[in-house]
């Protein structure tokens, strides 16, 4: 089972932050994770359960392999046709967690959000983004792009529930639900028991936002946290990362 945290585009483990919710949580199979801050928008187009923090609720097209090649995810394949045309050929019978079908107009419909958002790098700009049927869909960026895969890697496009509104309920694929926000505290998440892929172990995580390094730190070595990554530049210890993972199977 794998839990994913993003910053940026660096993958990373964080750490609790408090010592009593932390050995409950250790209890009921939850995980405690500390993350840097809360920077989640709700106004406009909301962003809850993307960027920064990845709670898994959300699965782009393509994901970053071991080794920083793209590979397969909600996409299984995909091919460039000429002259500057990606066609992704999707996976089938995978479930959002309001158990609605994924398929090639919920890739359409996250595109358009995603460009009025920021097209940026990708290239991808309202009507770029055409169904051929519902299990394939080609992507035509406004200029040409040959990393398009590779930049989908990226949890800002993962791919939403048709119509979902984040600020209200995040409806994606992955392998935990969202359960709770709290602006500037935390967001929790469930395990998602239809998932498509392997089913999560941990019954739930709870990100919460712990803005300052030194006190994610702390607890660390406390042995108050469950895991911790995005450790200040002064800390190099390997041996404070590989005791804080003891007791979990999370990469």
């Amino acid at each position: 089972m794998k839990v994913v945290v993003y910053a940026g585009s660096t993958l990373f483990l964080l750490a609790a932050c408090n010592s009593e919710s932390s050995r409950n949580a250790r209890e009921r199979h939850v995980l405690v994770v500390a993350a840097p801050g809360d920077g989640y928008s709700l106004g406009g187009d909301a962003e809850l359960g993307l960027y920064p923090v990845n709670a898994n609720i959300y699965e782009p097209l393509v994901r970053l392999s071991a080794d920083y090649h793209p590979e397969p995810l909600l996409a299984t394949r995909w091919e460039l046709l000429p002259p500057n045309t990606w066609r992704f050929h999707l996976r089938r019978e995978v479930r959002f967690h309001d158990r609605t079908l994924f398929n090639a107009e919920a890739v359409r419909w996250t595109m358009e959000r995603m460009a009025r958002r920021r097209p940026g790098a990708t290239g991808i700009v309202a009507g770029s983004t055409r169904v051929v049927d519902d299990s394939t869909v080609d992507i035509t960026p406004a200029f040409s792009n040959r990393r398009l895969p590779e930049q989908l890697v990226h949890p800002v496009y993962g791919i939403m529930a048709p119509g979902s509104d984040p600020a209200q309920r995040p409806i994606g694929t992955g392998p935990f639900r969202f359960d709770e926000y709290r602006a500037g505290d935390h967001i929790t998440v469930r395990r998602f028991d239809d998932y498509w892929g392997e089913r999560a172990r941990l019954a739930g995580i709870v990100f919460r936002f712990v803005p300052d390094p030194a006190t994610r730190v702390l607890s660390l070595r406390a042995n108050n946290v469950d895991v911790v990554a995005e450790f200040p530049r002064e800390v190099r210890d390997p041996r404070v990362v590989r005791s804080a993972v003891s007791g979990y199977e999370v990469l």
